[in-house]
């Protein structure tokens, strides 16, 4: 990444590029600062919980998850999903294990919001939801893969026997929720309008803001700003699937290196990879989507009560 590159400096490097423990003592704190913790622990718990069914950690999963809500709730108003943000991830994955209808009602009150539009998510004129927060694609499919997790794990067994108890199920949000990241990830991919993901799709991004994509194929010569960062040419290495941040509310991007439109990164890209895993095991397809729901409109099933 450009950003990081102290390589592209003009000598001497002393005085542009301070050695890394003289930039808050070698961490990335400008880059990924944390605003909460609870939310990590409750994310840890439930994880470790899974692994090994140790009741003492489901424990725990519940102590930090109540504890988050009560002292860091403020931050879950904001709807997103990140590196910084694991509390709607863990009440997705806290529901999976306990059944408890608290995590089912606050995940459901998430993914309204989210499908419905809210004073914090807003819909571009082609049909692709954004945070107003954090409107990167990236933020979109996070979301997007918290929908397809959470909505093929409540659709129920239709052939299980009547006499056994059956976890929480409802297979009307079932199938809004895996057709609301059907849609997104149409959209990303360039259903209408130039795909966001590089290599694939209509009108693909061909000038990402990645050093390994930009620098030349001969490998004799040497990377630098000019050939790598600032020539206007696509980049000589296609970098497939990468999602770019297409960071505006609005339809289109600026295919270029130096914009902020094509960052890419991984934390980009795992929403979007998990969606598409999710997606390629789910059932149904996008037209039956578009036969059994209008995907941008207030659905009562989804929708009553959201403001």
């Amino acid at each position: 990444d450009f950003l990081f590159c102290c390589s592209c400096c003009a000598p001497p490097p002393s005085t542009l590029c301070p050695p890394a423990d003289q930039v808050f003592r070698g961490a990335a704190v400008a880059q990924y600062n944390s605003t909460s913790y609870r939310d990590d622990l409750t994310w840890a718990a439930a994880w470790m919980y899974r692994a090994t069914q140790d009741r003492a950690y489901l424990d725990d999963a519940y102590k930090w998850w109540v504890a988050h809500s009560n002292e860091e709730g403020q931050t879950d108003q904001r709807l997103l999903v990140d590196w910084d943000h694991l509390a709607w991830p863990a009440t997705v994955l806290m529901a999976q294990l306990t059944d408890d209808m608290a995590f089912h009602e606050a995940i459901q009150g998430f993914l309204a919001k989210w499908l419905c539009t809210s004073s914090t998510i807003s819909y571009t004129d082609l049909g692709r939801a954004f945070n107003h927060y954090d409107p990167r694609a990236g933020t979109t499919m996070n979301a997007a893969a918290l929908s397809i997790i959470y909505g093929t794990s409540i659709k129920g067994n239709a052939s299980a026997p009547d006499w056994e108890p059956q976890p929480y199920n409802d297979a009307a949000r079932s199938q809004r929720y895996v057709c609301w990241t059907r849609k997104q990830m149409r959209y990303v991919l360039g259903d209408h309008s130039p795909s966001l993901v590089v290599g694939l799709g209509s009108k693909p991004p061909t000038r990402v803001s990645d050093r390994a994509a930009s620098c030349p194929k001969n490998k004799a010569t040497s990377c630098t700003a000019v050939n790598g960062l600032y020539t206007p040419a696509a980049n000589p290495h296609v970098l497939r699937g990468a999602l770019i941040a297409a960071p505006k509310p609005w339809d289109y991007f600026e295919d270029a290196r130096t914009s902020n439109d094509t960052r890419v990164g991984v934390d980009q890209n795992a929403g979007f990879t998990t969606s598409a895993a999710g997606l390629n095991e789910a059932a149904g397809t996008y037209d039956q989507c578009l036969q059994g729901i209008g995907l941008l409109q207030r659905d009562k099933v989804i929708c009553d009560g959201v403001v």
